[in-house]
Order: C-alpha cells, then sequence, then structure tokens
C-alpha cells in the first residue's frame, strides 16, 4: 500500500499543476549587489492553491537593471496523500557575496524527512543525520566557513561549505573545538569573524542564557538571562551591536500578538565590555501591529540603522539616539533591505523601492501571471529552433525539479567543440542560444545532462 501511494504521488507530482493560485505573501527580503554595480533583490513568494493541499514558498529573483524576475529557488509542501512530500528550502546565504556563489539548507520529506546542506555548484554536500539543520551563516567575506545548527551545536564546514566534519554512530560530533561550538548561534558578525552570540537554554543555573563569543566560539561568556534576544545585528563599525527585546508583558514573553508588548532596542558600542546593554528606544506595539521589530543595518554607514515592523519603518543616523520616520504604510511591511543607494520593502502584495522617501512600485504580484506552477513532466532537452540556423538557434530544456545541468557541443565523430552550459536549475523551462559565427558548417551533436538524464539531439549549421 505504501508503495502505491508513493507510485501515485509521485506521478501527481510529473504532472503539470494548472489549477488556480491564490497568492498570498511577498516576504523574506534579501538584496545582494553584484560586481557591475546592479542590485538583485531576493524575495519568497507563498501561495495556496485552490481546491488542493498543496502551497508553495518559492523563492524569486529581481534584477533592478532589467525589471526581469526568475525562480531562484524551489520551495513546496503537499499533504494531499496523508503525510508531507515537500522541498522547503530553510534558509539560504551567498558566498563572499557573490551572486553565482551560495549555499542553502533543504528539508525534503517523502514519508520520511532528512535534511541537506547544499551548494549552487554540487548538492547534497551533507544530509540525512542533521534533522535540526535549520540555521545558516557564512562567515566573511573571505575566511569560506559555513556554519549550521545540529543537534544544539553549531557545526563548520570549511573550504567555502565543501568539508564537513563527519559524525559518530551516535550522530554527535566528537571532533575538535575548532569545528564546532558549544551553544546554539543567533549571530556571527560580518565584520568581526571572532564575534559571535549564542542563546543556550537550562545552562548550569538552570536558566536559559544569553551568550557571547570573542575568539571564534572557542570559549564563550555569560552575558544575561534576561536579555534574551531572537537575533544581534552587528553595525559596519564592526564594535557596535543591536538587538530587540521584549521589555514588559504578560508570561509567556512571546505572546505579543494577544498581547500589548512594549519592545526594547538595546545597543552595545563596546565588545570589550558585554554586560553594558543601553536601551535606547521603546517601540510600543498595538492590536494593529501586534508584529515584532526587525532591524536593518546600514552596509557601510557606521550608526545607521532601520527599524521596521508591520505599519513603519524608522532609521537612525547616530546609533539609536534619535529615530525619524522613513516610511508609513497602509498595507503591512513584510520585508525590508538596502541596495547601493536605495532602500526597497515589501508588502504582502507589491516590492518597492525608496527614492527621496516616495515609494515605486517595481513589482506586483496581483497583476502578474508568472506565478502560475507548470511543473515540466519530465528532464528533457528539446530540439533547437530553427533548425538547420545561421548563424544563431535558441537552445530550449526542461527540468522537472531541481539539478545540476550541463549541456555540451560535439562534431558528429564525437570531438568535444565546447561546453555551452554548466548551471544549477530549478524545475521550469529554459532557454539560450548558440552563436554559429565561429563553427564550421555541418552537423553536430547537441549532449545535455539533466539531473540523472542523459539526452542528445542533432543540429545542423548551414553557412
Amino acid at each position: 500500500m505504501k508503495r502505491l501511494l508513493l507510485v501515485l504521488l509521485i506521478t501527481l507530482y510529473l504532472i503539470p499543476l494548472s489549477f488556480a493560485q491564490i497568492p498570498q505573501k511577498i516576504h523574506d527580503l534579501k538584496s545582494l549587489t553584484d560586481s557591475s554595480g546592479t542590485v538583485h533583490l531576493f524575495y519568497r513568494i507563498y501561495a495556496e492553491y485552490e481546491g488542493t493541499e498543496y502551497s508553495t514558498d518559492h523563492i524569486y529573483r529581481y534584477n533592478t537593471e532589467t525589471g526581469e524576475e526568475e525562480l531562484f529557488l524551489e520551495d513546496f509542501y503537499d499533504t494531499r496523500f496523508g503525510f508531507p512530500y515537500s522541498q522547503t528550502i530553510n534558509d539560504y546565504e551567498f558566498l563572499n557575496n557573490d551572486i553565482q556563489n551560495f549555499v542553502f539548507i533543504t528539508t525534503y520529506c517523502d514519508n520520511e524527512c532528512f535534511v541537506t546542506i547544499s551548494r549552487n555548484d554540487s548538492l547534497d554536500m551533507m544530509g540525512g543525520l542533521f534533522v535540526t539543520m535549520d540555521y545558516l551563516n557564512v562567515e566573511g567575506p573571505d575566511s569560506g566557513r559555513v556554519y549550521v545548527e545540529a543537534y544544539g551545536k553549531v557545526v563548520i564546514g570549511r573550504n567555502g561549505g565543501r568539508d564537513w566534519p563527519t559524525p559518530n554512530e551516535d550522530n554527535d560530533f566528537e571532533i575538535p573545538d575548532s569545528s564546532k561550538l558549544d551553544f546554539p548561534l543567533i549571530s556571527l558578525s560580518p565584520y568581526n569573524d571572532s564575534l559571535m552570540f549564542g542563546r543556550k537554554f537550562f545552562h548550569a543555573d538552570g536558566e536559559n542564557a544569553f551568550l557571547r563569543s570573542i575568539d571564534k566560539g572557542l570559549t564563550s561568556e555569560f552575558i544575561s538571562d534576561t536579555l534574551l534576544p531572537n537575533d544581534i545585528y552587528f553595525d559596519s563599525d564592526s564594535n557596535a551591536v543591536y538587538m530587540i527585546d521584549v521589555l514588559s508583558t504578560p508570561v509567556p514573553k512571546i505572546n505579543c500578538e494577544v498581547n500589548i508588548c512594549n519592545y526594547g532596542l538595546f545597543t552595545n558600542k563596546h565588545r570589550e565590555n558585554a554586560d553594558f546593554w543601553e536601551l535606547k528606544q521603546i517601540f510600543p506595539s498595538s492590536v494593529n501591529t501586534p508584529s515584532f521589530p526587525e532591524i536593518f543595518t546600514h552596509p557601510t554607514e557606521s550608526g545607521m540603522l532601520y527599524v521596521w515592523n508591520a505599519d513603519s519603518v524608522l532609521v537612525t543616523e547616530d546609533y539609536g539616539e534619535n529615530f525619524e520616520v522613513l516610511l508609513n504604510s497602509d498595507e503591512d511591511i513584510t520585508g525590508f533591505s538596502i541596495g547601493d543607494i536605495k532602500e526597497y520593502y515589501t508588502t504582502t502584495s507589491t516590492l518597492y523601492s525608496l527614492e527621496n522617501g516616495n515609494s515605486v512600485e517595481l513589482f506586483s504580484i496581483l497583476v502578474s501571471n508568472e506565478h502560475q506552477i507548470e511543473i515540466p513532466k519530465q528532464n528533457k532537452l528539446l530540439q533547437n529552433y530553427p533548425n538547420p540556423f545561421n548563424p544563431t538557434t535558441t537552445i530550449s530544456y526542461q527540468m522537472n525539479r531541481s539539478g545540476q545541468v550541463t549541456i555540451r557541443l560535439y562534431t558528429i565523430t564525437g570531438q568535444l567543440v565546447k561546453e555551452l552550459l554548466n548551471k544549477y536549475n530549478t524545475s521550469g523551462t529554459y532557454h539560450f542560444q548558440l552563436n554559429g559565427d565561429n563553427l564550421s558548417s555541418g552537423m553536430y551533436i547537441l549532449r545535455g545532462r539533466l539531473g540523472e538524464n542523459i539526452e542528445s539531439k542533432t543540429i545542423t549549421l548551414i553557412k
């Protein structure tokens, strides 16, 4: 019976999904500026599909120069057969601030679940045993260390996440201190690779603990059992740090969606004194804005940070001493980021840029048809068009699910001419052009490895 259900499930997955989509929310905004100065925005779009138990939370990339959007990482959750069948992207980070070089954590479920950390250029670097692995941080910019949380410890992958320690048969890590941290990491400084903060439950005194390390996690020191932030934010001067914590609320502490909570912005401008956290601002919530405030520090301007929640964005240029209102929104703000000289933010339906304090709409899912999911039936290399061609032709291929794609051009006798494509793709249909100006007339073999599938096509150049 189990085998039958699995076959049915796989069969269903191979059928394109054409049912109506109900866009729900744009959220989780990130930005990255490439070597040419172009800002790329990354965000999730959560959507449910009418009449099914199927949802997606894909990550998309938006090019601010061209205005083009494309699927970046694939995420879906399907429970139509009574158990989860899903591919969930838990987290992703770029290495060396390179848009073509990133690592990501994926949870796969097919009756059983396992977690895998992957690079864009080589899948499944580590997985299976790391079932709690939902935290990812990249030390930067040049060390190439990747941090993930597993079994209450932080495990360090080196060489850009290519080299990982091996757990023993008890799924524990009997490895040198230089390759693990003994406390759950919550924040790692992007400016000072020795500085990191953690949050540990049930320390020696039986209480929760807020911890800090200034030697790359080899040792840690206790800071507080009352200040328990969810995250730490780092100023570009490498010493100042910020956090948001709840000041007063009924128990439980985190239940602020039904209780009025006061949130405090705390700063510590001198990392040598871990105990000195100064309360700078109080941000009261309300019934209308119950969300936890979040911080975004400016990547280059010291003392400049933004605090945003559901209805507003505030900015300070003096380490939190004074704030100004940058934005008031009638829609729920679901993400905020900075790229080049502009600020960007998302609401549930729209991506905006801020230009001189004015909101400029970049993209809206309310009017877009790009998020209708069409999953190809199989990995397939399609016939080029036109064929024969002179001098250019379009090569197309389809991916049923995420995987590495390599396409090479050979002579009719099997001699390699050149590699046309070598990249990681999510599911979908893709196109690129082949220019034959530097090729001789004649027949060629187009050979593609698409995931585990290998396919070939004969193409003809006529001059």
